[in-house]
């Protein structure tokens, strides 16, 4: 659950205004940090779009998106056992076996998910009263 939580970036960007030359039509990304914030925190990062200025040189100002890191098939397969354990229920949307190993499903939906299960575990591992701690 921790991998999911440390999955997200936020991306500062801003679209290409090369037109039709070399590398025309991608983004041009500025910087590509990782997210400290919980995913419901109130100053959880929002996507901003760019917005159209019309300046020669910079015709766009600056935008954001989140993007997620691809964490690997196995560790999801492990989040969804341990999902399944929890609550009765798979963390991510059902995939095929290609889907699986090339697309990763990881987005804001499953970091609210791991959240809650991590805060659940929390919950669940801290002792009722003093006198429930035990020494081995």
């Amino acid at each position: 659950m921790s991998a999911v939580l440390d999955s997200d970036r936020l991306v500062t960007y801003a679209p290409s205004s090369r037109g039709s030359m070399e590398g025309g039509g991608r983004d041009v990304e500025y910087s590509r940090k990782p997210i400290p914030q919980m995913p419901s925190a109130s100053d959880y990062p929002k996507e901003v779009t760019p917005r159209y200025t019309g300046k020669m040189f910079q015709p766009f100002e600056t935008g954001q998106r989140v993007e997620y890191a691809n964490i690997g098939s196995a560790v999801r397969d492990r989040i969804d056992t341990l999902s399944r354990t929890l609550t009765g229920t798979t963390f991510y949307p059902e995939q095929n076996f290609a889907e699986r190993l090339l697309v990763d499903p990881t987005g804001g939906a499953q970091l609210v998910k791991a959240e809650q299960i991590i805060n659940r575990l929390a919950a669940d591992a801290r002792p009722k009263q003093l006198t429930d701690v035990r020494m081995i």
